[in-house]
């Protein structure tokens, strides 16, 4: 009975969305650590280079601080790194431009295409 209880709880806990936040903490935490690591740099020197005190690295590094975005873009950019990966958001934007942009034909602009649609006089007769 007990063992059912606590698996029913710890399948509530993996769906979560506290569990979530804590795997993206664990990330950017694991991120970080990894560009302080290409940089050839401990805490102490990640630290003086960000102004920041060695307490506040080590609870970064813990996995479990809740950064804020600005900090975030200041730790990328002090280890050179992307630690906010947009790819997925860009290239869903990017494909939704593709399809609903068409070239004009060569010759054509917005004036040539409008000059007599029945569009343009119906806007015409609207406006007056």
């Amino acid at each position: 009975m007990k063992t059912n209880l606590l698996d029913e709880l710890f399948e509530e806990i993996q769906g979560s969305q506290a569990l979530k936040r804590t795997e993206n903490r664990m990330l950017l935490a694991q991120k970080i650590d990894m560009g302080m690591k290409a940089k050839g740099w401990n805490k102490t020197k990640f630290a003086k280079e960000i102004g920041q005190k060695n307490s506040v690295i080590t609870r970064w590094l813990s996995g479990t601080h809740n950064f804020t975005s600005d900090t975030l873009t200041d730790i990328a950019d002090v280890l050179g790194i992307d630690l906010l990966d947009t790819s997925i958001e860009t290239s869903k934007i990017s494909n939704v431009v593709k399809v609903s942009y068409s070239p004009m034909p060569d010759g054509y602009n917005i004036a040539n295409l409008f000059q007599n649609s029945t569009l343009l006089n119906s806007t015409s007769n609207f406006l007056n």
